[in-house]
């Protein structure tokens, strides 16, 4: 290509000024080619940094509700069910179809998760509601012996290392039965408001009551 001050000596040559002319409008045309070219470039990596940004965040959603599944602490893991709809609307809402990042993939990594907590959020519900109606089952039939005054129907009820929170024995407990139900003639007990408030591991339920 001509340099502009080569192309100065053709001023004096029509047919070279044409030339000239051409070679300009050329030079243009390339700028302008180039110019389009790098603001297309410009645009494309700003396009895909917003698809770069909404993986990572989503991905940061993903360890978080890991880890919430992990603890059994579901009810903060479908917390993140908002987080979900508000990632694909942004997904959607991007200009040009997705460049082929992760975050289609991600994005159903995430919904599997909240749908595994959901499961099992409703799995330990059910797997609570039996455990409470157990427990009422038993004390149901702890109060019907108590109030027959059966001694040792109660004691059957409890495991032989049983402490109260006092320092209480199963032995010394058997005494107090004894004296009690040989004192009184009718023995009314009743059990209400029922709970369980907490989950010791092992089979073992920390349970609130009134009576």
């Amino acid at each position: 290509m001509f340099e502009d001050k080569a192309l100065d000596y053709l001023k004096a040559y029509p047919v070279a000024e044409r030339y000239k002319q051409i070679v300009l409008d050329l030079k243009e045309v390339l700028y302008q080619y180039h110019h389009r070219a790098e603001e297309e470039t410009k645009k494309e990596i700003a396009r895909q940094n917003l698809y770069d940004l909404l993986a990572y965040n989503v991905e940061d959603a993903i360890n978080s509700v890991e880890f919430f599944i992990n603890e059994k602490d579901y009810e903060n893991a479908l917390l993140y069910e908002h987080e979900l709809e508000k990632f694909k609307s942004e997904h959607s809402a991007f200009p040009g179809e997705d460049p082929g990042s992760r975050v289609p993939e991600l994005l159903e990594k995430l919904e599997a998760l909240i749908k595994e907590a959901e499961d099992l959020i409703g799995r330990e519900d059910d797997e609570l509601k039996e455990i409470l109606n157990q427990t009422r089952e038993f004390y149901d039939l702890f109060t019907q012996r108590y109030q027959s005054r059966d001694e040792y129907g109660v004691l059957s009820l409890l495991a032989d290392e049983w402490e109260a929170a006092h320092g209480t024995t199963l032995w010394d407990l058997e005494d107090t039965l004894i004296r009690n139900f040989r004192v009184f003639d009718n023995i009314s007990y009743q059990i209400t408001n029922l709970e369980i408030i907490e989950n010791k591991g092992n089979g073992r339920y920390l349970v609130n009551y009134q009576f």
